[in-house]
């Protein structure tokens, strides 16, 4: 959130300083994303195998919509018609530019076409900060990943469009601060300098398991 917001404001500006390993802002940024690509893949692969299937030992499972039976997704019907939907917002956009998106809060990004005009545009589906985190269904309690199912039920958000893609991401935003000195009141300036980076330029978004539309 912030040595990789400097790099990218490098990178923008045109700056070409090398660092001490000989590497100019952008190759420091293509082996960051490197890292973090396999940092992710080894994250996912640590849970599928490990704490997941221990959790599971223990009568605590973890999975996803294809995972329930067929009185589990009736009953998830009912909980996301009745729970879920009242509270979800969507932010479709015409052009490129991603909506107000308060920085670390989980959505899901998603390319929607008109069937009948062609027309492809972004649309952002924000995850509901105030219900759990996993939706638990059926007498066996299976926990299911509220942005899943968010995603399971997609039709329901956009009856007349045609869901191309979507993925579950994270925003995070430059969180670099720059309070001067000379500032009257330092208090202040920092208050200010916080509520600023709420809304801060992108530092690189971190996307999550991909979903793919039916």
């Amino acid at each position: 959130m912030v040595r990789v917001a400097g790099l990218q404001e490098q990178v923008i500006s045109g700056a070409s300083v090398r660092t001490s390993d000989g590497r100019t802002p952008q190759q420091t940024l293509v082996e960051i994303r490197r890292g973090a690509v396999e940092l992710t893949a080894e994250q996912t692969r640590l849970w599928r195998d490990t704490p997941r299937p221990a959790l599971a030992v223990e009568g605590i499972l973890v999975g996803t919509v294809d995972d329930a039976t067929d009185a589990e997704r009736a009953e998830l019907e009912r909980v996301f018609a009745r729970q879920i939907f009242p509270v979800l917002t969507r932010s479709p956009s015409a052009g490129p530019a991603l909506p107000v998106h308060l920085g670390l809060s989980l959505s899901l990004g998603l390319q929607v076409r008109d069937p009948e005009a062609g027309e492809e545009r972004f649309a952002r589906v924000k995850v509901p900060e105030g219900l759990d985190r996993f939706v638990s269904i059926g007498t066996r309690g299976l926990l299911i990943p509220l942005e899943q199912v968010i995603a399971h039920f997609l039709d329901e958000l956009f009856p007349e469009m045609e869901v191309v893609e979507r993925v579950a991401f994270r925003l995070t935003r430059d969180g670099d601060t720059e309070i001067s000195d000379d500032a009257d009141d330092l208090l202040e300036a920092v208050e200010t300098e916080v509520r600023r980076r709420r809304f801060e330029a992108s530092s690189g978004s971190r996307c999550r398991a991909s979903y793919r539309a039916r």
